[in-house]
């Protein structure tokens, strides 16, 4: 079992690598909100396919499919919320302070939901419960992508002018 997990980080790790070198040519083609809808779109379809796989292979091929594109949602948001944080005259260091404040709430909460979500789901035999938890946020953060104006294009045109 150790094997097959270092096995599946290394190949993670290895398919995970290729999304940082394909989201600026995938933003230049898509612009800011189709880059984070594909983004998002992609965690929904791995979190599904993590649900439903049986086998080991369907880890990999979920991994091959979705990972290329995860990295997306993360870059696309930075530059709506730098212009954000502009226009409002917030500092880059305060801007960085705010959104390290948010990471390590994050990272304090999100071990408690998801690890909550998954006993509640083991002990009813649903141990996929879990990705569908996931899925269903993420979700909702692909329908907040699509309707949301993120001003990107907006602000780009108007300082092209």
């Amino acid at each position: 079992a150790m094997a097959e997990r270092a096995r599946f980080q290394s190949f993670y790790g290895a398919v995970a690598a290729v999304s940082f070198v394909l989201v600026a040519p995938l933003i230049r083609l898509l612009d800011i909100s189709g880059g984070m809808i594909l983004g998002t779109g992609t965690q929904v379809l791995q979190n599904l396919m993590n649900a439903y796989s049986t086998r080991v292979w369907h880890l990999y091929a979920s991994v091959l499919v979705n990972s290329p594109f995860r990295a997306l949602p993360q870059v696309a948001l930075r530059t709506p919320m730098m212009l954000a944080a502009t226009e409002i005259g917030m500092a880059q260091g305060e801007l960085q302070g705010a959104v390290s404040n948010l990471q390590a709430i994050c990272r304090i909460l999100a071990p408690l939901l998801w690890s909550n979500l998954y006993s509640w789901g083991s002990a009813r035999g649903r141990h996929n419960l879990f990705y569908f938890g996931i899925a269903f946020l993420s979700l909702v953060q692909l329908l907040l992508s699509a309707s949301t104006d993120l001003g990107v294009e907006a602000a780009a045109r108007k300082a092209s002018k």
